[in-house]
């Protein structure tokens, strides 16, 4: 029997875009909130755990031929051979920030855009355009945003006043970049007209500050009335927060020896799941998209 050599591994960029507000928790907080999500811990900025995501797309995947294929055979056989896809985190892109003019914004910074590009680059996405300088208490803009104040160039962010660049060439390059690489018309649109690139200092605030804090309590079934200790705050990343990351295929060890591109296939190019917890109160439905086509 002649034994084919392996094809190369492939990188594919993903997105994943929070539809409900979005809980991946390290299951207990040092702070005033219980229930914190995961942060990068030099950064400080919120993160969705890779094995999160590998694990919501392994029970979503049918048949356990293609599961073993794709992310290795079941507990009890875990020895037998390792998965062919790997899962990086899925990091911060673009976060929301309430407005006082378009009601919200969607808010990135320099350093993010440098991490996408970085990435995009390792994964075969067509280029990216070059990342912005944005100076303190600045925001980049688009030639369509609807975030400035009339007949000013303030805009309002949360409990921040920022002032408008007078270029919009910037924002409005990596408006059209990200709207591709998002591929759903309506957040294009919404790109165009939201889009505000911070410095990394102020959006590293808007992402500690602005994420949504709940005050959750559980109900003694007898009394009706709250439990002693049953009262916690829980921290979701808000709706309409967008993360990225990178998914790696390698041929299957299964024995039926799928290629890359079979094991990247078995995934797809979009498809709604549940990440996170508290999916019981509507956390967590978001859209995964995997750029599959790479260079375009």
């Amino acid at each position: 029997m002649t034994i084919l050599p392996p094809t190369a591994p492939l990188t594919r960029l993903y997105t994943l875009h929070a539809l409900t507000p979005l809980h991946a928790g390290t299951g207990q907080g040092v702070g005033d909130i219980d229930l914190p999500v995961t942060r990068e811990r030099a950064t400080g900025l919120p993160f969705v755990p890779g094995s999160s995501v590998r694990g919501v797309l392994r029970d979503a995947l049918g048949g356990r031929e293609d599961q073993a294929a794709v992310f290795g055979p079941d507990p009890r056989h875990a020895s037998e051979f390792a998965g062919a896809l790997s899962v990086t985190d899925a990091r911060l892109l673009l976060f929301p920030v309430r407005s006082v003019a378009g009601t919200w914004a969607w808010a990135t910074s320099p350093a993010l855009l440098a991490r996408l590009r970085r990435d995009a680059a390792v994964s075969g996405t067509a280029p990216l355009p070059a990342v912005p300088t944005v100076t303190s208490g600045q925001a980049l803009l688009t030639g369509d945003s609807v975030l400035k104040l009339p007949k000013t160039a303030a805009v309002l962010l949360d409990d921040w006043q920022l002032t408008a660049a007078d270029d919009v060439r910037a924002a409005d390059a990596w408006a059209a970049a990200l709207g591709t690489l998002l591929g759903d018309e309506d957040a294009a649109t919404s790109l165009r007209q939201r889009l505000c690139v911070l410095d990394d200092t102020q959006l590293s605030l808007a992402a500690e500050l602005a994420t949504e804090v709940n005050a959750r309590i559980r109900l003694n079934e007898q009394t009706k009335t709250v439990d002693r200790g049953a009262l916690w705050y829980e921290e979701s990343l808000p709706a309409e927060t967008v993360l990225f990351g990178l998914m790696r295929a390698e041929t299957s060890r299964d024995g039926r020896a799928l290629p890359p591109a079979e094991v990247l296939g078995r995934i797809g190019t979009h498809r709604y799941a549940q990440f996170g917890g508290k999916a019981g109160t509507g956390r967590g439905l978001c859209s995964l998209r995997l750029d599959l086509d790479g260079a375009r």
